[in-house]
This record gives structure tokens, C-alpha cells and sequence, in this order.
């Protein structure tokens, strides 16, 4: 096509009545002269099957199915009981290759709408099997005695085994990793499920809300302030060379100004 007009095959998306989104296929798309495109004009493609005016594009779900892995850890006992009291969440499965029956039954005991399933051992592909939602939650982390190679290496094989099962099992599913150090397991994850065909950059997902509460309480605490009103961002991976705390754009920016010089590292 060239800058003059011509024809074009593509899928775009359009608004119905009610405001929501539809996809419609879009063909002889004159654009006329580029400083015309404005005044574009849109054919619907009859090859296309045809859609109901008000039927949205996406709909969001009601309810979803999210799996926990490594679950008793301590980072997974908190994660799970904090999801259990979500009303999102249809089915909340732990796994951990330890038994889960003590968290599961503590988990049931909770009066909300989620059910807790519980998973051990070989029964992996059982818990991630059509899961709308993972999340790779603790593992090992970094001490006095491990440098970050070490955990890397401790953690690169978890990693792995759960990328491989959740390639068959829930392609689809949104994966998000806190698994230490984040800037290296989450494009390990990425790469395996590029080599099985299924690789979505919108779905792998770093979780560092681990380090940004702890920016927060820290900040907070120099400050004297409530920790709920103290706002920071946390960029790059969960390393002590790679985290950066935003403590000059932070909530609020103007007492963090004064302390940011000690806060560079955390």
C-alpha cells in the first residue's frame, strides 16, 4: 500500500453502542492522501464470521482458578491466606512437594466463597491444569553464606519443571514469579515457553511486592509516619545490585527527599 490509498487486510478492534469493545475485520481501508488519514474509510470483511452488534470483545472473568506453588513456605502461607478471603477466586490450589493438608484444612476453615485444593509431590500437572492465574512464590533465597549465583542455580531447576508442565497444562494462564533473583528466573520461565510455542510477553509477570512493602515500611519508619500512607515504587530485580527504590518520587516525596540518601540500598 502506498502513501496514496490502496487496500488493507488487517483485524482491528471497534466500540459497539453500549461502549464496549468488539474485534471486527477490516478490509479496503482507503486511507487516501497520509495527510488525509484521518477521514479513513472501513469496509467489514465478509470472509469474516459475523458478530452480534452488542457482543463485547473481552469479557473479564467472574471467577478465576489460581495455583500457589511452594505453597508452605512462608511466602506461601501468607500469599494463600490472603487469596482465600479474595471473592474472585473460584478455586485456590497449594502446591508444594511437602504436605499441604494442615494449610488446606486451615484454608477451609475461612467462611469465604474460594475453595482450597491441596496438591503434593508428582501431582503438579494436576495442580496447574487449566489455572487462570500461577504464582511461583518462595524457593530458596539469598543469605550471608549463598551468593546470588548459588540461590540461581538452587532455584534455575524449579523453575524449569514448573515452566515445562505449565507449557501443557495452562498455556493461557498469567504466571507471576517471586522466585529470588527475579531479573534471572523470570526470563528463564519466558524461554521455555518460547521453545514450546506459548510464550506471551503480557503473561509472565516479576513480582517484587515483596521488596516494595519492605521500601515502604522502611521509609515510613525514618519518617514516623503510617506505613499505609507511604507510597514507593521498586524497579529492576530483586538483587542488592539491581533494586532501585524511587525515594524521590515517593508518597510523600517531600520527606523522602531528606532521607533518600539512606535509603540508596536496602
Amino acid at each position: 500500500m502506498d502513501n496514496y490509498g490502496g487496500n488493507y487486510l488487517r483485524e482491528d478492534n471497534a466500540l459497539n453502542t453500549n461502549g464496549s469493545l468488539r474485534r471486527i475485520c477490516i478490509k479496503n481501508v482507503n486511507f487516501g492522501p497520509i495527510f488525509q488519514s484521518r477521514s479513513a474509510s472501513f469496509e467489514p470483511c465478509d470472509e469474516c464470521p459475523k458478530e452480534k452488534e452488542d457482543e463485547p470483545f473481552y469479557k473479564p472473568p467472574t471467577s478465576v482458578k489460581v495455583a500457589v506453588l511452594n505453597s508452605v513456605s512462608t511466602v506461601g502461607r501468607i500469599t494463600n491466606l490472603l487469596l482465600k478471603q479474595d471473592p474472585l477466586i473460584r478455586e485456590l490450589r497449594i502446591y508444594c512437594k511437602g504436605n499441604t493438608a494442615g494449610l488446606a484444612a486451615d484454608l477451609r476453615a475461612l467462611p469465604t466463597s474460594a475453595k482450597a485444593f491441596h496438591f503434593t509431590g508428582a501431582n503438579l500437572h494436576s495442580a496447574l491444569k487449566n489455572a487462570d492465574i500461577v504464582l511461583c512464590v518462595g524457593a530458596a533465597e539469598a543469605d550471608e553464606e549463598n551468593t546470588d549465583e548459588d540461590v540461581f542455580n538452587a532455584n534455575k531447576n524449579y523453575i524449569q519443571k514448573v515452566a515445562r508442565v505449565a507449557a501443557k497444562t495452562c498455556p493461557e494462564a498469567v504466571v507471576g514469579i517471586s522466585v529470588y533473583p527475579i531479573n534471572s528466573t523470570v526470563p528463564l520461565f519466558a524461554e521455555i515457553m518460547r521453545q514450546h510455542g506459548v510464550f506471551c510477553p503480557n503473561k509472565i509477570l516479576g513480582v517484587p511486592s515483596l521488596y516494595t512493602m519492605r521500601a515502604r515500611s522502611v521509609t515510613a519508619c525514618m519518617l514516623g509516619v503510617n506505613p499505609s500512607t507511604v507510597t514507593v515504587n521498586v524497579l529492576g530485580g530483586g538483587t542488592p545490585n539491581t533494586i532501585v527504590p524511587l525515594i524521590t518520587s515517593a508518597n510523600p516525596a517531600g520527606h523522602c527527599l531528606a532521607v533518600s540518601y539512606k535509603l540508596w540500598r536496602l
